[in-house]
């Protein structure tokens, strides 16, 4: 699924000065496969997530998406792998308030680049919900839902499209114990299918130690969690 290769990222600072966020980076994740990436803030965890989400771009090395290197694409080309391969859940839901928790998942199948009929974009929405869990709160607008729930939500929009791989970024950071494991237990189940792949990146070793894999990102460069 995932191959990245040697990545490098350096960001300006004042001064015109350059830091180094990523210093050669090497991470594989099979199809079928969760991954939790541990790391102090600041380590470069969500530099990292948003290269593999190819929301940045990378400085040096390469990314490989199932067998293409995608390290450079343009922007629309990158757009266009996010919408059909990609599904994100960031630390806060981004629920839109005025619509039910169905609508929000919706949203996606929405903005698709071909047609998607209203009676199939039903029973993708469903499908999703069913899947993490929420589907008993699709007529609730995220007022009326538990943190905890508004996540769930957020996980089934980023499953609606039916991508291959998940990103995380913090899931459980704004959620209690209870919930947060709840939540990243959701997440290390979505691989059962032998198909979907989970890159979370936590701060939490104990949440971690549910999924598949683990590593923790230390001075630029990623090492294995025994």
């Amino acid at each position: 699924m995932i191959r990245a290769s040697g990545l490098c990222k350096a960001f300006r600072a004042v001064a015109e000065e350059r830091v180094s966020v990523l210093r050669g980076v090497d991470l594989a994740v099979a199809a079928g496969s969760s991954v939790a990436i541990l790391g102090r803030s600041g380590s470069g965890k969500s530099t990292l997530l948003s290269i593999l989400g190819l929301i940045e771009t990378v400085d040096g090395g390469t990314y490989e998406l199932n067998g293409k290197d995608v390290s450079r694409l343009s922007d629309s080309e990158a757009a266009r792998v996010r919408g059909e391969r990609l599904g994100f859940v960031f630390q806060r839901s981004l629920l839109l308030p005025h619509l039910t928790a169905a609508e929000n998942v919706e949203v996606p199948l929405l903005h698709a680049g071909a047609l998607i009929l209203p009676r199939t974009r039903r029973q993708l929405v469903a499908a999703a919900m069913s899947r993490v869990g929420i589907g008993h709160r699709a007529k609730h607008k995220p007022s009326q839902l538990s943190g905890g729930e508004q996540q769930l939500v957020a996980l089934a929009r980023a499953l609606v499209r039916q991508p291959r791989l998940i990103l995380a970024d913090e899931p459980t950071g704004n959620l209690d114990p209870s919930t947060g494991e709840r939540i990243v237990r959701t997440l290390a189940e979505l691989p059962s299918d032998g198909l979907t792949s989970v890159v979370m990146v936590t701060h939490d070793h104990e949440l971690a130690t549910l999924l598949d894999h683990r590593y923790v990102l230390t001075d630029g460069r990623l090492g294995v969690v025994s």
